[in-house]
């Protein structure tokens, strides 16, 4: 009997977390013990750490789950004497966490019940007590997380050969993401450069790319590397004489960039990308340097 209740409390600490983390909190402490007692999870929600005490049960024919834990409770102490002796811990393990890797849960959910109080330093806690019912937990998920998928559109300047002018280039992109950490995506992109000293004339380029991203976390800040191959579309286009026929190449890239997050499911990027293309011999070179800067949403 001990056990099964051991293990539907940890089912419900469990879910408890995957729901936090879908709701964007980082897990700081897991089962925190202090001279008072020992808090089940603590969490940083932004600029803001969160006390949770967790209660599970397998229905409501004794009262909400929240109604178990009160200011005066075994639990209620415990929270309040870690917002005293762990708040230095907690944000010791704030600054080294690591990145948390949400998973989508078949488990049933949870009721979130909050209450807040004030620690004698003037920083605010909030300890927020999750009462568990098994109800369907909300499908917000963390930025980024595995299965997640992000679409961009970005705008910048092509750098192509020297005897090409540089121009602007358009693309979009589509990024599904393996895990947090990587993700591979796929580039359309467009541009038309100018032959030096013959503007009228152009090298017409339409960029298929697929790319592996790797990506590192700094709070809103996301840097990452990309590397990738593609086919690349090129034309020339005369002014007032017959075009020659499109060609297809191949070719590689390489670059970086980094992504600032405005919000939980959407960022603003800027990338620097280098592509390497095949060259027939007596015809344009495509090889060239890319900077652009767009917006990305998370679905």
């Amino acid at each position: 009997m001990f056990g099964q209740k051991q293990a539907i409390g940890k089912e419900g600490e469990q879910i408890a977390e995957k729901y936090l983390k879908r709701n964007g909190c980082k897990i700081l402490e897991r089962n925190y013990r202090c001279p008072t007692g020992e808090v089940d999870l603590i969490v940083a929600d932004r600029k803001v750490i969160v006390f949770v005490e967790v209660k599970t049960r397998r229905g409501t024919g004794y009262g909400p789950p929240a109604h178990a834990v009160t200011a005066g409770s075994g639990e209620g102490r415990a929270s309040s004497g870690a917002a005293s002796s762990g708040a230095r811990s907690a944000t010791r393990a704030r600054r080294s966490r690591r990145t948390p890797s949400a998973a989508t849960s078949s488990s049933p959910g949870a009721s979130v019940y909050n209450r807040s109080m004030t620690h004698a330093t003037r920083l605010s806690f909030f300890v927020l007590m999750a009462g568990l019912a098994f109800t369907p937990l909300p499908a917000q998920a963390q930025t980024p997380d595995t299965g997640l998928i992000g679409v961009g559109a970005n705008l910048g300047v092509l750098f192509p050969d020297a005897r090409q002018e540089k121009t602007i280039t358009v693309d979009g992109q589509a990024e599904w993401y393996l895990s947090p950490r990587i993700s591979v995506r796929g580039l359309l992109g467009w541009a038309s450069p100018g032959f030096e000293n013959r503007t009228e004339d152009h090298f017409r380029r339409i960029t298929f790319l697929f790319n592996g991203v790797y990506n590192w976390e700094y709070v809103q800040w996301h840097p990452y590397v990309t590397a990738g191959a593609g086919a690349y579309f090129v034309r020339q286009t005369f002014d007032g004489r017959d075009d020659p026929d499109s060609e297809t190449r191949g070719g590689i890239n390489f670059g970086g960039g980094v992504e600032y997050f405005t919000g939980q499911m959407t960022s603003v990027k800027a990338e620097g990308r280098f592509d390497i293309v095949s060259h027939p011999p007596g015809l344009p070179d495509a090889t060239g340097f890319t900077i652009t800067i767009g917006l990305k949403r998370y679905f």
